[in-house]
């Protein structure tokens, strides 16, 4: 107050003004910003008194154990969920997925925004695989989805494209150690290749799917374009035919995707 007041005389009345202007502008945003922090600090450490240390590396077989659905906030609000496949327990799918043993590892890189999606298949994928890593890009300060790089000698883009080339016809030689695959929505994923130059630099291999996809709840832009689960399932089967499991993830899939059309059409009708 007494500094604005004393450059009013040596600056002018206007100068002063759009000072105070700039330092009340100022004050609200950090005023934002303290107050967004301390709610996300406030979230967290219920979220960690709640669930404990989650990881997103590894699969969810033991989930279960950490955490009591009957117990949480979702039950609280009346609509019981499951906390291993993120369905109401009405639709829960885990008891359709048994555990798939194989010998290729897959990566899954997930764009940031698809991680929420009620619908996203790569938490069935999660409950089934035992060797599947999950890495969920993080949005950098021009809102890139980046991911740290994880390159192995070895390593396949499941992804098409005009230099990608056909897995099932790549000699048992040639077969990708470690499988990459996308998570997120067709210009999603463009995105998020573009953006994490390791990811670009894989090689690819692609799918040549004998009919299309099912995941009829999310428009594919080409008939070949799968769904990530759909996808990850058709590669194992070409480089590891002998796994076993593989009919049951697809079928849990499925059951995910008929209920939800059953209770769009119920909904329509009342």
């Amino acid at each position: 107050g007494v500094t604005l007041v004393r450059l009013e005389h040596g600056l002018g009345v206007g100068i002063c003004r759009r000072v105070r202007h700039a330092c009340n502008n100022y004050w609200n945003v950090c005023s934002g910003v303290s107050s967004k922090l301390r709610n996300a600090r406030e979230c967290g450490a219920r979220a960690r008194g709640r669930l404990g240390a989650l990881p997103y590396v590894g699969n969810m077989q033991s989930f279960h154990t950490r955490l009591d659905p009957k117990g949480s906030p979702a039950h609280e609000r009346g609509r019981p969920t499951c906390w291993r496949c993120m369905r109401p327990d009405v639709a829960c799918v885990c008891k359709l997925v048994q555990p798939v043993e194989h010998r290729t590892p897959v990566l899954v890189i997930q764009h940031p925004r698809e991680r929420k999606h009620p619908f996203n298949t790569v938490r069935l994928v999660r409950l089934a695989l035992r060797s599947m890593q999950l890495r969920v890009a993080q949005h950098d300060f021009e809102e890139r989805a980046v991911c740290e790089p994880e390159p192995r000698a070895g390593d396949a883009l499941l992804m098409p494209g005009p230099h990608a080339l056909d897995l099932e016809a790549l000699a048992p030689a040639d077969h990708p150690r470690r499988l990459v695959v996308i998570d997120g929505t067709w210009p999603q994923a463009r995105k998020l290749v573009r953006d994490n130059p390791w990811v670009a630099a894989l090689p690819r291999v692609q799918l040549r799917p004998a009919r299309p996809g099912r995941y009829r709840i999310r428009q594919a832009p080409r008939p070949e374009c799968l769904s990530t689960v759909e996808a990850i399932v058709s590669a194992l089967r070409i480089l590891e035919p002998d796994a076993v499991g593989l009919d049951r993830l697809l079928e849990a899939f499925y059951d995910m995707i008929d209920h939800q059309i059953q209770l769009a059409a119920e909904a329509r009708t009342r």
